[in-house]
């Protein structure tokens, strides 16, 4: 989860407490700046830290898609 700290928007008591309750694996990145600040119009480095972060976790704990399922349409693949 990524926190911005002078978010005005979303509280970071909420985003706080919502981070405590999320399963495993999980991250949680504190930027300075509100709520905009993570998107890349902001002129600012939070949302090269929001952005760097976010491709690191998905790196990480997503798994590379295999040969089969880049080959097949999502239309056929199977959702449990």
């Amino acid at each position: 989860m990524i926190l911005a700290k002078d978010d005005t928007i979303s509280s970071s008591d909420l985003i706080r407490a919502a981070f405590a309750r999320a399963g495993e694996p999980k991250r949680l990145l504190e930027v300075e700046g509100g709520h905009y600040s993570v998107y890349p119009w902001s002129k600012g480095q939070s949302w090269e830290q929001a952005s760097q972060a976010a491709t690191d976790w998905f790196t990480e704990y997503l798994p590379a898609p295999t040969r089969d399922e880049e080959t097949r349409s999502p239309a056929t693949l199977k959702t449990t």
